[in-house]
């Protein structure tokens, strides 16, 4: 359960300095419950102010309009020769990648572009209007993350397309305007280690597919993070339960207040040593303990989602991670002086995808899964 990815993205959107500390698990919930609340405030008044109308039901005009404009670009008609002018947006080289795809993958863009423009306005209203944690996720997995995912699922060819789209890049955009920064995208393309990515990618894609136990993997990893807007609502309503995060108690207090430290003069060694100790005890305490052990197995694990976890863990993905690192940190981004180690940090963090590892003795609930998962495999 992959808790802290959620508490980390509340926290960096409300956490402005270090001053910020709560004594109690009330207090945690209280601060947790605002900055998670500022981050809807946030997607709220994007929503109501750039993107939907009064009523809620359809884009604002300006949205349709670039909408209508850009829609020939992802649903481009069929011709033998491409003309610059009318692909200003992609290039002829990326509409080359994506009709070499064949059959029904070449229109994945087209469809992915269709079903976001048709089905937007309900989802963006139904998620700003929900009334749960819960519901709001369902929504997100549902409208965005599901339809993705099959697509990617059913055309995993569209990772190496759309990479070859962004290093062969032939469209107009930036001439067309100047405003975007142009220079910003050319230094990441030129500079950025497209093969480990391009693995990284296709790896996690392919791990999430198909079907484990009967169970098709995408519902299954969907369902997970709907079970977290459950735990959040559970928390939020002040419910003590395995299903809420108020019985972690003394380690959501000490990871607050361990991220909300962090200022622009703790090193980097410093904050990502400090962030896996705090997340591990954290995902420790959400998982092992044996009264709850149980019921987290039940909701959170499955053989779809032990798939998952091992192969984001696995050898070969922390090579790619390291790589991917060092590469951002000098050729990107082209920080000063040499790169930092992670490789301590990351293999620790990635014991949290161990489940039966990281609650050894507490329990042995993951580790029978494990083995039945393993049995059906066989």
């Amino acid at each position: 359960m992959k808790l802290t990815i959620f508490l980390l993205s509340c926290l960096a959107l409300s956490t402005a300095d270090d001053t910020v500390s709560v004594d109690s698990i009330e207090d945690a919930v209280v601060y947790l419950e605002a900055s998670t609340g500022a981050m809807l405030d946030w997607i709220t008044n994007i929503t109501e102010t750039h993107l939907l109308n009064e009523q809620g039901s359809d884009f604002k005009p300006v949205i349709r309009g670039i909408l209508g404009v850009v829609e020939p670009h992802f649903c481009p008609v069929e011709t033998r020769k491409c003309n610059p002018t009318e692909n200003w947006l992609f290039g002829c080289k990326c509409k080359k990648e994506f009709r070499s795809l064949g059959g029904e993958c070449k229109k994945k863009p087209c469809q992915l572009f269709r079903h976001y423009k048709e089905k937007g306005p309900e989802s963006l209203s139904s998620f700003v209007n929900a009334d749960s944690y819960e519901e709001k996720f369902r929504i997100i997995m549902e409208y965005v993350i599901n339809p993705t995912s099959r697509a990617l699922c059913e055309c995993p060819g569209m990772i190496g397309a759309s990479i070859n789209c962004a290093r062969k890049y032939d469209g107009t955009l930036f001439e067309m305007a100047p405003n975007m920064d142009g220079q910003r995208f050319y230094r990441i393309v030129n500079n950025l280690d497209w093969k480990s990515m391009k693995k990284l990618l296709d790896t996690f894609v392919s791990a999430g597919c198909g079907q484990r136990n009967g169970k098709d993997c995408v519902a299954e990893i969907s369902n997970m993070w709907i079970q977290l807007g459950t735990m959040l609502d559970n928390t939020f309503s002040g419910e003590d339960s395995c299903m809420s995060m108020i019985r972690m108690d003394d380690a959501l207090v000490n990871y607050i207040n361990t991220i909300a430290s962090f200022n622009e003069n703790s090193t980097l060694n410093e904050i990502v040593d400090s962030f896996v100790e705090v997340t591990v005890d954290l995902e420790r305490e959400a998982m092992c303990d044996p009264d709850c052990a149980g019921e987290m197995n039940n909701r959170f694990y499955s053989c779809c989602t032990k798939h998952l976890m091992e192969v984001a863990s696995s050898k070969s993905m922390r090579k790619i991670y390291l790589k991917l690192f060092k590469n951002i940190w000098s050729k990107v981004m082209k920080f000063e002086g040499s790169v930092p180690n992670m490789n301590n940090a990351l293999k620790k963090y990635l014991t949290v995808y161990d489940l039966d590892g990281l609650c050894g003795d507490a329990t042995d609930v993951y580790g029978a899964k494990n083995q039945m998962c393993d049995a059906l495999e066989a």
